[in-house]
């Protein structure tokens, strides 16, 4: 039985990396990156607003927004070549970290897609380990 769920979380993780690296390839933007660029119209799936983060955290609902954000982050470093998640015991970022920063970002942002907070955190992250 341990065997089948890990068999479907293994498939679900990627599905949902695979989702993330067709959606959110090097070309694609979800917002503007600068002053005179424009953003790419893109349809992300499973996509939701950080007042639905907020709430489904109060409510303890979050577990399908956490796989998503997981394979969003893995889908993007495997398409741009980052490393988003760190080397165990030296550079790691657990899910946890992930969480407190969404529930802070979300907080203050309510109204902002969850894939726009992700693409700032992964920016973020990737800028400080490229330093």
């Amino acid at each position: 039985m341990k065997i089948i769920k890990w068999d479907f979380m293994r498939a679900l993780l990627q599905t949902v990396c695979l989702a993330g690296i067709v959606l959110c390839g090097p070309h694609a933007r979800a917002v503007p990156s600068g002053p005179q660029s424009q953003a790419t119209q893109i349809n992300v799936r499973g996509d939701q607003t950080c007042g639905n983060w907020v709430t489904a955290r109060a409510n303890r609902t979050e577990s399908y927004v956490r796989v998503w954000l997981t394979g969003l982050f893995s889908g993007v470093a495997l398409a741009t070549g980052k490393d988003f998640w760190g080397t165990q015991g030296v550079n790691s970022l657990d899910s946890e970290t992930v969480v407190v920063w969404f529930d802070k970002y979300c907080q203050a942002n309510p109204a902002t897609p969850l894939s726009v907070g992700a693409r700032e955190l992964f920016l973020e992250r990737t800028r400080l380990r490229d330093q």
